[in-house]
C-alpha cells in the first residue's frame, strides 16, 4: 500500500479555518484534522461538534492534538505553572510570541504540565483521551531544542499516540526544496524564516540552527523509533507557501510501496474579515484558500489513483 495522510492543522478557533477544513472533509480530501485547545470554550465547542460530525458521516477522519506554546493562552495555570514559557507576555494570560521564546528559560517541569494539561482538554472535548489519535505541534516547536524534545516524546509515550515524523520529504531527499527556503527544515519555512528575522534572543536562534540541522532531526528520528514511537515515514512541507497541482503531483508521485506520509495542509474557505487569534499568522489566509481550492480539484484524487495511492491515518 502506498498512503497519504492528508492532515489539516490549526481548528478550533477561527471560523474561517474551521470551514476551510470542514468543507475538505466534506469533498474527501482532508482525512486528519490537528486542533488546537489553547484558546476559548467556543473553540472547544467546535472540536465536540467535529467530533460528533465526523461518528456521524465520515468515521474514517480522525482528529489529533496541535500543541501549542505560541498561539492562545496556556491551559495549565497562565498565571504561575508556566510562567517560564509565556513569560514577557501581553496580554498577561496569554504564551508570548515565537520570537520572544528564550528557551533556556523554560522549565522542563512546568513544560510537561501544559503538554499534559493540553491532552487532557482535548481529550475531554473528544469524550475521552482515547479518541486523541496523534499529536503535533505548532510551528514544529518541539524539534528544535532538545530539551522540548525530551517533555515532548516523553508524554507522546506515555499515551501511546503517534506523532509527526520529525524528518521531512527533502531531507529524506524525495522531493526537491521549495522557494522559500534552501537548506530542507521540519518546520514551516515561512513562519521559520518570520522567527529568524524577529527572534530577540541570539542564543534562541543559535539553538534553532543547530536543531534544525539534518543530522540532528535523524537523531531525533531515531530517538522516536528507539522509544517505539510511530510515525509517518516522512513529513511533507512544502505544500505550505506554494499550493499548485505541480506540487500535489509531486507529492503523490514520490510516496513508495508499503509507505505512508504526511501532507500538512493550511486551508481556509469564506470571509476572514475581523479575525485576528493570538499567534495564529492571518497574512497567510489568502494562502490557506489557494491551498483549499487546489485540493479538492479532481486532479490531486485522479493522480492519487494513477499511481496507487490511498488516503491513509495515522499508524497504530
Amino acid at each position: 500500500m502506498k498512503g497519504i495522510i492528508v492532515n489539516a492543522d490549526d481548528f478550533g478557533p477561527s471560523p474561517f479555518i474551521n470551514r476551510g477544513i470542514i468543507d475538505g472533509i466534506e469533498k474527501g480530501v482532508i482525512n486528519s484534522v490537528s486542533a488546537f485547545v489553547t484558546f476559548n470554550n467556543e473553540c472547544m465547542d467546535n472540536i465536540s461538534a467535529l467530533k460528533k460530525r465526523i461518528d456521524e458521516e465520515f468515521p474514517h477522519v480522525k482528529i489529533g492534538l496541535h500543541v501549542s506554546l505560541t498561539a492562545g493562552q496556556p491551559v495549565h495555570d497562565p498565571y504561575t505553572a508556566v510562567s517560564s514559557i509565556c513569560y514577557k507576555r501581553k496580554p498577561l494570560d496569554h504564551f508570548c510570541p515565537f520570537k520572544d521564546i528564550d528557551v533556556f528559560e523554560v522549565d522542563k517541569t512546568h513544560l510537561e504540565a501544559e503538554i499534559r494539561a493540553q491532552v487532557n482538554r482535548l481529550g475531554k472535548a473528544l469524550g475521552g483521551i482515547e479518541y486523541i489519535d496523534h499529536i503535533n505541534s505548532h510551528l514544529g516547536i518541539f524539534n528544535f531544542y532538545m530539551p522540548f524534545w525530551e517533555a515532548f516524546t516523553k508524554i507522546t509515550t506515555e499515551y501511546n499516540f503517534p506523532m509527526r515524523n520529525p524528518i521531512s520529504a527533502e531531507h529524506k531527499r524525495r522531493i526537491l526544496p521549495p522557494h522559500h527556503y534552501i537548506i530542507p527544515l521540519p518546520i514551516e519555512g515561512y513562519a521559520l524564516k518570520q522567527g529568524l528575522r524577529d527572534i530577540e534572543h541570539p542564543r534562541t536562534v543559535l539553538e534553532l540552527i543547530k536543531g534544525t540541522n539534518k543530522n540532528n532531526l535523524f537523531l531525533r528520528e531515531a530517538d522516536a523509533i528507539s522509544k517505539k514511537i510511530k510515525m509517518p515515514a516522512y513529513f511533507i512541507t512544502h505544500y505550505y507557501g506554494k499550493p499548485g497541482f505541480g506540487t500535489l503531483r509531486k507529492i503523490v508521485d514520490a510516496v513508495q510501496e508499503n509507505e505512508v506520509v504526511e501532507l500538512m495542509v493550511h486551508v481556509g474557505r469564506g470571509s476572514y474579515a475581523g479575525e485576528n487569534f493570538w499567534g495564529i499568522d492571518n497574512n497567510y489566509y489568502n494562502t490557506r484558500i489557494d491551498e483549499l481550492n487546489f485540493l479538492v480539484k479532481p486532479d490531486f484524487r485522479n493522480r492519487m489513483r494513477d499511481k496507487g495511492v490511498e488516503f491513509a491515518n495515522y499508524p497504530r
